[in-house]
């Protein structure tokens, strides 16, 4: 009713919006804070919420357009809404704004091993390998005595393996086998380095290390159906090599 006498006026405009908000009716909570947000755009938590309120309706260039200008009037932590942001270009299949926020996030003191990892990540699918890699050293530099840190040894070797570097991806491998020898994945991806360089019983081995690490989990199909190839293939050699020395 106040509104109805006085529609700018501003502190109704904002319990009225707010209200709404918190009993998450985002359709009238978004019609009144657009106009409070027209009286007062430098109010960084109400240009937040709208961009709360655009993320959660799937309108995501809306959500960045509030969110960015939520940073630019020096919202924080900056760095929340900078995730926030490279989250809605990825939904919005925006890859090279996505790595371009995610490029200011890393240079931001909190930045972490997920903010990091992520970036890595998502580079490598695109092709920028030498910006990943220098990324990745940094990484362990940064976070050298933190959990999880030889996630980026694991990035490096996947960069090193597809560019056929098998010294460089064998080293990268044995250094993230050092620290956590007992991950499904490294063991894995060693059965894969051994069995590209015909060394198939230590190729076996690894196989057979994945299987009793990872129980039931994802990697067990695949390393029990390999173990069954890799036995075949032995045995059949195995008995062509009996057979020779018998004909001999």
């Amino acid at each position: 009713k106040l509104l109805i006498e006085k529609p700018n006026y501003k502190p109704m405009l904002l319990v009225i919006g707010k209200g709404y908000y918190e009993i998450w009716d985002l359709k009238n909570a978004k019609t009144y804070l657009e106009k409070y947000y027209a009286l007062d755009p430098k109010d960084t938590n109400i240009t937040y919420i709208l961009g709360t309120i655009n993320f959660k309706m799937k309108e995501y260039v809306t959500s960045n357009l509030y969110y960015n200008a939520a940073i630019k009037n020096g919202f924080e932590p900056k760095i929340e809404l900078q995730r926030k942001l490279a989250y809605n270009y990825y939904l919005s299949n925006d890859k090279r704004s996505m790595l371009n926020m995610f490029s200011y996030l890393l240079n931001e003191k909190d930045s972490n091993i997920d903010d990091f990892s992520l970036w890595i990540y998502h580079a490598i699918l695109e092709w920028r390998t030498l910006n990943a890699q220098r990324r990745s050293d940094n990484g362990l530099k940064k976070f050298a005595n933190q959990e999880w840190h030889e996630i980026f040894y694991a990035y490096l070797w996947w960069m090193k393996r597809e560019e056929k570097d098998l010294v460089k991806s064998r080293e990268y491998l044995h250094a993230w086998l050092k620290i956590n020898p007992k991950n499904p994945l490294l063991t894995l991806n060693m059965w894969y380095l051994e069995e590209f360089e015909e060394k198939y019983k230590m190729a076996l081995m690894y196989l057979k290390r994945t299987v009793n690490i990872n129980g039931d989990g994802e990697f067990w199909e695949l390393a029990k159906k390999e173990i069954t190839e890799i036995e075949k293939f032995l045995d059949e050699n195995d008995t062509q090599s009996a057979s020779g020395v018998i004909w001999q």
